[in-house]
């Protein structure tokens, strides 16, 4: 029996959790002890409060650095936007994370989006994972790649910024005699590596040879659809409020839809305007994998499991991305041709490609194609491909 901690720092929702459920539970019916260290364990109990796991909190940056770096390219840039530019902080937190890992005495760490656990576990014996998508995994590569790839950008100058980064780290470093940085890229030096992606969704175009697992879609979390009737056709929408949202709603609202509407921050007097017959907003999840079978397509901020899950269905999107991580999946649909991406949100923008899906086959045909290159693809394999990495690394 192991000890097994994981460990999720950065990012929210259910999409840090939720592919983790069937390893979660594969491990504690290998009988090994489970431990999860979440950045919100209130989300953590629903998604794992039924399986035998240790419930701890997960330090974080619980607010935003004094200067962030507006445009962030690279790996490098997210990590001092999460406080690697501030030695202080940084080594509070470093102390935070190997307290718990003195607590739990791991041999194995997943790490799930964590760098500051990656960095303060670095000189332990345990065994170390990364585990999530591309963006989450990313290439280790001097310097780390530019994700803005559509952009030149000077390398002196990404090298300079991650020197100056790297300088700050091993201050904190040295306060607490741990072993110093020498790159970025450093992070990534673990024992293994679980991409669960597709090659088509991987967020990094220049990975060069890597094993995607595929996407991990949750078949039993959230309820069964039921459409509104009227509609020539259905449509998913899985939005976060943003300024131009309620063009978007006007929009549908307009067009000869039945749409399922899940916002979980939408406020409750904006979804009063837009309800309507035909448009129904629904407070708790629906099952994906039913939706995504059942839709002709869907609307979503760029989310990578459910754009996932749409192109293994079959299913177009058009994506209104809020960010990087968001941005990046949004082109790799476009580029694939199963979808339309509307990264300004101006409404003009966005209802001209709301249109277009309804009407143009080509985005279906392109997905479809997607979907037939992947019909093999089911979550046992892919758990057992996961479990074997996992024995393996155990037992290195």
């Amino acid at each position: 029996m192991a000890k097994i901690l994981f460990v999720w720092e950065l990012g929210m929702g259910f999409g840090h959790l939720n592919r983790y459920t069937d390893m979660i539970h594969s491990l504690i019916k290998e009988k090994h002890k489970v431990y999860f260290a979440a950045r919100d364990v209130g989300n953590a109990e629903k998604a794992f409060g039924k399986e035998k796991v240790s419930m701890l909190q997960a330090p974080f940056m619980p607010r935003g650095v004094d200067n962030p770096i507006r445009v962030p390219r690279t790996y490098a840039h997210l990590v001092h936007n999460i406080g690697f530019n501030n030695a202080t902080s940084l080594t509070g937190r470093i102390k935070a994370w190997r307290q718990l890992h003195d607590y739990v005495k791991p041999d194995l760490i997943i790490y799930d989006h964590s760098p500051t656990a990656q960095l303060a576990f670095r000189d332990t014996k345990s065994r170390h994972v990364l585990c999530g998508t591309g963006f989450t995994v990313p290439p280790a590569k001097i310097p780390m790649p530019n994700m803005r790839f559509w952009e030149n950008t000077n390398q002196d100058a990404l090298l300079n910024t991650e020197k100056k980064i790297i300088d700050v780290v091993n201050l904190a470093l040295n306060e607490l005699k741990l072993p110093h940085l020498i790159n970025i890229a450093d992070l990534l030096n673990v024992d293994a590596k679980l991409l669960l992606s597709f090659k088509e969704l991987d967020h990094y175009q220049d990975r060069g040879d890597a094993e995607y697992l595929g996407v991990t879609i949750p078949e039993d979390y959230g309820e069964s659809p039921k459409w509104p009737a009227g509609g020539e056709h259905k449509v998913f929408a899985y939005l976060y409020p943003f300024k131009t949202l309620s063009s978007l709603l006007d929009t549908m609202n307009k067009s000869k839809i039945s749409a399922i509407i899940y916002a979980p921050e939408m406020q409750r007097a904006a979804k009063a305007k837009h309800r309507s017959e035909r448009l129904m907003f629904v407070e708790k999840p629906r099952r994906i994998s039913e939706v995504a079978r059942q839709c002709d397509f869907a609307i979503t901020n760029g989310t990578h499991a459910t754009t996932a899950a749409m192109l293994l269905a079959g299913k177009p999107l058009l994506t209104l991305p809020q960010n990087l991580e968001r941005l990046l999946v949004s082109r790799r649909v476009r580029e694939l041709g199963a979808g339309l991406v509307a990264p300004q949100l101006k409404p003009e923008g966005m209802a001209a490609k709301f249109n277009a899906l309804m009407t143009n086959g080509e985005f279906k045909v392109k997905a479809q194609e997607f979907a037939a290159k992947y019909a093999s693809f089911n979550r046992k394999d892919q758990l057992q491909r996961i479990m074997e990495i996992l024995d393996n690394t155990l037992a290195a």
